[in-house]
């Protein structure tokens, strides 16, 4: 999977990105991470939810799947580290 060399510094924050290139640029983190940080997780025993991360993007949806713009995640990113 090359998605290092098409994530470039260069590319516009408008660009759409998927699911896997999103998790790339968060660390490397796994799809039931993304999955949490956008719907929240089900509490053990409980029929209710923790609340997804407020600040992590919205995606995009495009029939069935999920996109994200660059920059949005790019600013998530930021903030963390500023944080």
């Amino acid at each position: 999977m090359r998605l290092t060399a098409s994530l470039s510094p260069t590319e516009p924050d408008d660009r759409l990105i998927n699911s896997a290139e999103v998790r790339r640029l968060c660390g490397g983190i796994g799809t039931s991470t993304l999955d949490r940080w956008l719907n929240g997780e089900k509490r053990k025993g409980r029929r209710t939810r923790t609340a997804p991360l407020a600040d992590f993007p919205k995606p995009i949806k495009i029939g069935d799947r999920n996109y994200w713009r660059l920059g949005a995640v790019r600013r998530f990113i930021a903030d963390r580290e500023n944080a």
